[in-house]
C-alpha cells in the first residue's frame, strides 16, 4: 500500500515489498518513502543488493522498530553489496538479525548498505551474523558518507583493506552515539567502528 510520498509512503510487511524497493528508486530532490510494518524473516530468500551507481536508491525508509532477520547474500560477483546496495538515504529504526553476506570479492559491503552516498542512518543495529568482503567492509556500512547516528553493531566483520566493526571507508558527514562490539578482521587499515 502506500503511494510513496512522506505523508502516504509506501507500506513493507513482506520479503517481496522489500525486493520491489528496485522498482521505485526515486530521484536526487524526490526520494521514495517506505515504512516497514511487520518484522520481516529473510530465512530462505534469495536477495541481491539493491540500487546501483548507475541506478541508486534515492529512499527514505521509516524501519518503524523492527527487525530483518537472516538476511543472506553470497556469491554476488558485483560490488556495493548489502540489503541495500548503492543509496541515498535517510533510514532510522531498524534491526537487523542474524546477516550472513559472505562475498569475498566485493568491495564496499555492509549489512545495511555497500554504499551510502549521502543522507543519514539513525537508531539501526546489526545483531549477529557475519559480513565478509574485501575492501571497505563494515558491519552496517561499507563506504559511507553522511550522518551516523545512535547506531550500533555487534556481528563479525572480515575483509582485507579498509574494515570497520561499523563503517569500512568513512567519507564524512558524522558520526554521533555509536558503538560497535563487532569483532573485526583484515590486512589492513582495521578499526572497531
Amino acid at each position: 500500500g502506500g503511494t510513496g510520498t512522506a505523508s502516504d509512503p509506501h507500506l513493507i510487511s513482506t520479503a517481496e515489498h522489500l525486493k520491489s524497493m528496485r522498482t521505485q528508486p526515486g530521484k536526487p530532490g524526490n526520494p521514495v518513502y517506505y515504512k516497514i510494518q511487520a518484522d520481516i524473516d529473510l530465512a530462505g530468500v534469495p536477495m541481491v543488493p539493491q540500487g546501483t551507481p548507475n541506478m541508486p536508491l534515492v529512499v527514505v525508509i521509516d524501519g518503524n522498530g523492527k527487525t530483518i532477520s537472516n538476511l543472506r547474500i553470497a556469491s554476488y560477483l558485483g560490488d556495493n553489496v548489502g540489503l541495500l546496495g548503492y543509496a541515498q538515504a535517510e533510514i532510522r529504526d531498524l534491526t537487523l538479525a542474524d546477516v550472513e553476506i559472505n562475498v569475498p570479492q566485493s568491495t564496499t559491503v555492509g549489512a545495511l548498505a555497500g554504499t551510502l552516498a549521502g543522507g543519514r542512518v539513525e537508531r539501526c543495529f546489526v545483531k549477529g551474523g557475519a559480513v565478509v568482503g574485501k575492501d571497505e567492509v563494515g558491519g552496517l556500512v561499507g563506504n559511507a558518507s553522511g550522518l551516523i547516528h545512535q547506531c550500533s553493531t555487534s556481528c563479525s566483520v572480515s575483509g582485507q583493506d579498509e574494515v570497520g566493526g561499523m563503517l569500512g571507508l568513512y567519507r564524512g558527514g558524522g558520526v554521533s552515539q555509536c558503538f560497535s562490539t563487532a569483532s573485526v578482521s583484515g590486512d589492513g587499515i582495521v578499526g572497531g567502528l
